[in-house]
């Protein structure tokens, strides 16, 4: 189970290559619009006026580091020497970046983003 476990937060950390990706074009009229991967038209950051260079700066470095960390995290649960002594650390400065990323590109659909960061963090804080 351990290892379903690893690969799960693997495939999350892969996730996040998504903002990476060039933007999906808009759906026709009457179709659903898969969630937009991109910074600047979250409430929140609308809500407090940070500049959307800053944004794109802060959005995308906690990408990266959510995507490596969450890939990392999954490696050392599998085993990976050295990543296994601290997947437990990464993981949950992994979740910590993901969030960050999910306030600065938030869409109603990242709620269950929300909640596997928070189930990633709470197993790897209890794990022993």
């Amino acid at each position: 189970m351990i290892y379903v476990f690893g690969v799960f937060v693997i495939l999350h950390g892969l996730i996040h290559v998504a903002y990476f990706a060039p933007a999906i074009p808009a759906a026709p009229a009457g179709k659903a619009q898969p969630p937009e991967f991109s910074f600047g038209h979250s409430w929140l950051i609308s809500y407090l006026g940070i500049h959307a260079g800053a944004v794109n700066v802060i959005g995308y470095s906690a990408a990266a580091i959510a995507c490596v960390g969450f890939i990392a995290a999954g490696l050392g649960v599998l085993g990976v020497p050295w990543l296994d002594t601290y997947w437990q650390i990464i993981a949950i400065a992994s979740a910590a970046a993901s969030m960050l990323v999910l306030l600065a590109s938030w869409n109603n659909w990242f709620i269950a983003a929300v909640v596997i960061n928070i189930a990633i963090a709470a197993y790897a804080f209890l794990a022993q």
